[in-house]
């Protein structure tokens, strides 16, 4: 489509350009707009490439102001003899798009204007093409945060199919001691989830057969460990171990034993041979870290390949 121009007032210079269209048989198409109200009706009438305007005094620059409100993004280009750098600013204020050099000879003038014009259309172009490019990268930003997080959520479902929840029970008579075992807990970079911390094999086992005041499974569910660290009277850790292991729903969850006199020995001897039972020394705490991540690491593995 050809370019389509409107020469807005300074019609003894337009005439002159029209004349010079003619005669070069140019691709431009140029309507003359010699009054304000036929700049009003032609704008709002036809879909024009660029104005052309001319001006050497600031009072005629109020036409690029009333332009300017009638077409907002219409490129306006303003010829001029004025050379005064504080003119072009005052032009460009008003609304000018470009300030060009006003010349006498017709055939000149209209290479000026064919010349602006392409610079125009390029701009208009790349405008586009800039436009095109920031909704793209809307669309990639969005996009890529969608992804993002779909694969969040992806691992968090993968690690909540694969590495079950290791639910320590903690059985500890010194508030010490039980607090070692928490940061231990912490300090293992497992996936737990918080349980009470008892204080006696009798409120274990209350804890364990869900009686008052645990009677609620979803608030108190099963545990998958237990830690024992007792120094009450001796054999207390044993007499709990015993009573879990004649239930056949608590006999397979692995018991660690934290204390420095009891051995598998006593084990075996007491209640014979358990290899779900530990014992660890109740100061070591990076002993009872790196036991917490082993059992963890054995308890991941069987539930990631059971058989549903």
């Amino acid at each position: 489509m050809s370019p389509h121009l409107l020469a807005v007032t300074a019609p003894g210079v337009a005439k002159p350009l029209l004349a010079a269209l003619q005669s070069r048989a140019s691709g431009l198409t140029l309507d003359v707009a010699e009054a304000v109200e036929e700049l009003t009706d032609a704008l709002a009438r036809t879909g024009y490439d660029a104005a052309v305007c001319w001006a050497d005094h600031p009072e005629d620059l109020e036409i690029l102001v009333r332009i300017r409100k009638t077409a907002p993004r219409l490129p306006i280009l303003l010829l001029s003899f004025t050379k005064d750098p504080s003119f072009k600013r005052l032009a460009i204020e008003k609304g000018a798009s470009n300030l060009l050099p006003a010349n006498r000879d017709a055939e000149l003038l209209l290479d000026t204007v064919e010349q602006a014009l392409i610079l125009v259309r390029a701009t208009k172009g790349l405008q586009l093409q800039v436009a095109r490019a920031q909704g793209l990268t809307r669309d990639i930003v969005r996009l890529t945060s969608q992804t993002t997080r779909l694969l969040r959520e992806s691992r968090d479902l993968v690690r909540q199919d694969q590495a079950p929840l290791l639910r320590p029970l903690v059985v500890a008579d010194d508030p010490e001691q039980a607090q070692m075992i928490l940061g231990a807990i912490g300090n293992a970079a497992i996936t737990t989830t918080s349980l009470p911390v008892v204080k006696s094999p009798a409120e274990a086992i209350a804890y364990l057969s869900g009686v008052s005041p645990f009677q609620d499974a979803r608030a108190h569910p099963c545990p998958s460990l237990v830690l024992l660290s007792l120094k009450g009277p001796g054999g207390a850790d044993l007499e709990l171990v015993v009573w879990m292991r004649k239930r056949a729903e608590l006999r397979k969850i692995p018991v660690i034993i934290m204390s420095a006199t009891l051995h598998l020995e006593d084990i075996d001897r007491a209640i014979g041979s358990y290899s779900s039972i530990y014992t660890v020394s109740p100061g070591s705490e990076k002993g009872l870290v790196r036991m917490l991540q082993v059992i963890h690491l054995y308890w991941s593995s069987l539930n990631t390949h059971r058989i549903y």
